[in-house]
């Protein structure tokens, strides 16, 4: 009997847990896909607990977009291939909300935070790197772990005011 009472707890579990995460997973299959050629899907971005619209930040000006997270090792990798940045692009960081939490001492310049999780529902995986020309509309992008020769290319080639580098 306590057999029969543990294996229906543990199935009880099962069918909870799954139900659970299958609230979950179910948003993440309707993410509204961020397309090339396209308008940069709307997302609202946060500083000093204002909230602005990533659109009204890179108006006008051709724009390099980067969703990170310190505690990322393969962001931190990236990092340096910005440096030194063109100054003809706008530069806009995003960190996670993450990240926001474990702010301390202010926030650096320049810095603002994904607090409402607008890029996560967008986006799939960090770091991102979005190239965007001066009306808003997403050229290109640079999803993962890559070499920091090949973002420095990208990001030349796009300060360049060229072809826009190629989707990866």
């Amino acid at each position: 009997m306590r057999r029969l009472l543990a294996g229906a707890a543990l199935a009880a579990g099962i069918v909870a847990a799954g139900y659970l995460l299958q609230a979950e997973i179910r948003p993440a299959a309707r993410r509204p896909p961020a397309r090339l050629k396209q308008p940069l899907p709307p997302l609202v971005v946060n500083r000093d607990g204002v909230d602005v619209q990533l659109a009204d930040l890179i108006r006008g000006k051709r724009s390099v977009v980067v969703f990170h997270s310190r505690s990322c090792g393969v962001c931190r990798e990236m990092m340096p291939a910005l440096d030194p940045f063109p100054p003809e692009l706008r530069l806009v960081l995003v960190r996670s909300e993450k990240e926001e939490a474990r702010a301390a001492g202010g926030v650096p310049p320049g810095i603002y935070w994904d607090r409402h999780g607008a890029f996560s529902r967008t986006f799939i995986a960090l770091p991102t790197i979005l190239f965007v020309d001066e009306k808003g509309i997403l050229e290109s992008g640079i999803t993962g772990r890559r070499s920091r020769a090949f973002v420095r290319e990208r990001l030349e080639r796009f300060a360049a005011g060229g072809p826009p580098p190629g989707r990866s």
